[in-house]
């Protein structure tokens, strides 16, 4: 009888142990589903979710915030302002009083994000600068920010307000940022430079006196490219706004604009200037290509005066339909 009973209470325990393998393999297969369908979700979430936007794209869209006049810029002197109440600092004119302004984009301290900069026909500049989800304005005026090259750099004058005889100190400088803070580098500076002359008195590089030579080293090895500046308006009524005008024109003169050649001592540059823009009485604009001679000026520096030396073509651009034409002035018929 106990052999019996003992025959029993073994296979009651077999019985057991089959019935919690397969509790088991059910539990797990059940987690592997859920698993699975866990995942599969995860990858339809991830598929719905929108690429957050760069800092960088982010910048270009609160640029054209500021443009619009949808949000106030931090200038370093006047404090939170709108960008048409930015001064330049020449002649006092605000941005929004100025009719012809231009613009160049470029990342002027390598960090990825690009700065606005906006120039007037006095060539004074304002620099936009994002930082920590705001803009910030820099001015400077036509002497301290002279010209502005692609990389950031850009060149100055002065001039003693002692000396009669023209001589100026020019130098290269470079613009970095420290948080809202705008610092300016010198790169180098050349003392007492007379127009058209061969020597400086002094040469600096990075404000070590150095030799001529030490500078010319530098100079050829350091070759800039100026930047190139369009047409831009902070506000336009018509479909055609001035940007959009100048890149008709020179499309229509085959892009011919900032394109140099040059000749013994002096470069030809050719510019596309938005001379008129549209009134109530005539929605055109007008479109000038004017021909610059520009000659050497110690080294690579270049002057010139700031009136074209030819006006090769006249431009009609209708504001509405964007249609362009070239224009010839219409000659006396001698009546009335």
């Amino acid at each position: 009888m106990k052999k019996y009973i003992a025959l029993l209470l073994c296979f009651i325990m077999i019985l057991s142990l089959f019935s919690c393998k397969s509790d088991q393999n059910q539990n797990d297969l059940s987690s592997n589903e859920n698993s699975d369908s866990t995942d599969i979700n995860d990858d339809t979430t991830n598929d719905n979710i929108a690429p957050q936007p760069s800092e960088a794209e982010i910048a270009m869209e609160m640029y054209e915030a500021v443009i619009k006049g949808e949000t106030c810029v931090f200038d370093e002197q006047l404090g939170e302002i709108s960008l048409s109440d930015c001064r330049f600092l020449t002649n006092n004119v605000t941005v929004g009083e100025c009719e012809f302004i231009n613009k160049a984009i470029l990342d002027m301290d390598g960090d990825g994000i690009n700065e606005y900069v906006i120039q007037s026909p006095q060539r004074d500049h304002i620099i936009l600068r994002y930082y920590d989800g705001n803009i910030y304005s820099y001015s400077f005026d036509s002497k301290s920010l002279y010209r502005l090259n692609t990389d950031g750099t850009f060149y100055w004058y002065s001039t003693d307000s002692d000396s009669t005889n023209d001589a100026k100190t020019i130098g290269l400088n470079r613009i970095t940022f420290d948080s809202s803070f705008a610092v300016i580098k010198e790169i180098y500076r050349l003392k007492d430079v007379f127009k058209y002359a061969e020597y400086a008195s002094e040469y600096y590089l990075e404000d070590r006196q150095v030799t001529r030579e030490e500078y010319l080293g530098y100079y050829t090895n350091n070759r800039k490219t100026w930047a190139q500046f369009t047409p831009f308006d902070v506000s336009c009524q018509y479909p055609i706004n001035t940007e959009m005008a100048w890149k008709i024109a020179d499309d229509y003169l085959g892009n011919i604009d900032e394109r140099r050649e040059g000749a013994a001592g002096t470069t030809i540059v050719y510019k596309v200037v938005i001379t008129e823009k549209p009134s109530e009485d005539d929605e055109y604009y007008c479109a000038e290509l004017q021909e610059f001679h520009y000659h050497h000026w110690f080294d690579g520096w270049q002057v010139s005066s700031s009136e074209p030396i030819y006006i090769l073509e006249n431009l009609r651009i209708n504001a509405i339909t964007g249609e362009c034409r070239e224009y010839v002035d219409p000659i006396p018929d001698g009546k009335g």
